[in-house]
C-alpha cells in the first residue's frame, strides 16, 4: 500500500513513465452491472478541451461537453449544430481507440 501511495502522490512523468500516449486523448469504458438497476454501459473519450460519451445500447443520446467552458459537464452540446464537426471528430477518435484496444 505504501508503494501505491507513493506512486499516486507523484506525477507519472516524475516516475519515469512516459505521458506521450496521454497527450491527445484518453479512453474510458464502464460496463452494465445487473446488480445496479439503471446503470448503462458507457464508452467515452476526452482530450484537453472536449469529452464525448457514447451509450452503445442506446441510440441518439451521445453527450459532448466543452471542458474548457463547462468543466463540471452540466451542458450537453451534442445537439448543437455549431459543434457537429467536433462531435464527429471525437466520435471517430473514440472508435479508433476502441478498435486499438
Amino acid at each position: 500500500m505504501d508503494l501505491l501511495k507513493s506512486r499516486l502522490s507523484r506525477p507519472l512523468s516524475a516516475q519515469g513513465i512516459s505521458l506521450q500516449c496521454y497527450e491527445t486523448s484518453w479512453l474510458y469504458e464502464y460496463f452494465f452491472e445487473p446488480n445496479f438497476a439503471g446503470t448503462r454501459s458507457i464508452q467515452g473519450v476526452a482530450d484537453r478541451t472536449l469529452e464525448v460519451s457514447h451509450y452503445p445500447n442506446v441510440s441518439d443520446i451521445d453527450e459532448l461537453y466543452d471542458l474548457a467552458s463547462d468543466p463540471a459537464e452540466m451542458k450537453n452540446i451534442a445537439s448543437d449544430s455549431a459543434v457537429r464537426s467536433q462531435l464527429e471528430l471525437m466520435c471517430a477518435e473514440l472508435f479508433r481507440l476502441l478498435k486499438a484496444t
